[in-house]
């Protein structure tokens, strides 16, 4: 399904009143055109096939149990990452507000607060509009270095996407 990530700092604070799940989230395979990645989310765990893509891509989620989770773990070496995600629905469409944990990404990026939301198609995805409590938010949909994997592999490269999405939004 089409998705569209948003980058907004602000948001932190009004989401941390929410709500959320510890995501752990660790990649088996990384690579440009496919990922493997295990993630446990609270209490369930689940292995995941990504495509290609940036506005939308193949994906393939199944639940694992948590022995073949942690039997898979040590292939993941370190790249892997937390975050809490905050499940918030607005009119009803529903948004994904993760929060990253902030020991493991680099200082600027500690503030980025990741929000994807789900369309039906590619056409929904590209006409949709922003809700008035994320028109400030930065589509970084195109912008590899906010994809999971990329923040797992090399989190410091994130933050010279970060400045490059600043710059041309001013």
């Amino acid at each position: 399904m089409p998705f569209r990530l948003y980058q907004k700092s602000q948001l932190r604070q009004l989401v941390e009143q929410v709500s959320g799940v510890q995501i752990i989230q660790g990649y088996i395979l990384a690579m440009e055109n496919a990922e493997i990645r295990i993630r446990q989310m609270g209490d369930e765990y689940f292995q995941t096939t990504k495509g290609a893509g940036d506005l939308s891509r193949e994906e393939f989620e199944h639940p694992i149990s948590r022995g073949l989770f942690n039997a898979l773990w040590p292939t993941v070496e370190k790249r892997f990452f937390k975050k809490v995600r905050h499940t918030v629905v607005v009119d009803g469409k529903t948004f994904e507000v993760d929060l990253f944990d902030p020991e493991m990404l680099a200082p600027l990026v500690d503030q980025v607060v990741i929000i994807e939301a789900e369309f039906a198609n590619e056409d929904e995805a590209r006409t949709f509009v922003l809700p008035s409590w994320l028109e400030e938010a930065i589509d970084v949909t195109r912008y590899k270095n906010f994809k999971g994997k990329n923040i797992a592999l090399a989190p410091k490269n994130l933050e010279q996407d970060i400045w490059t999405v600043l710059y041309q939004k001013n």
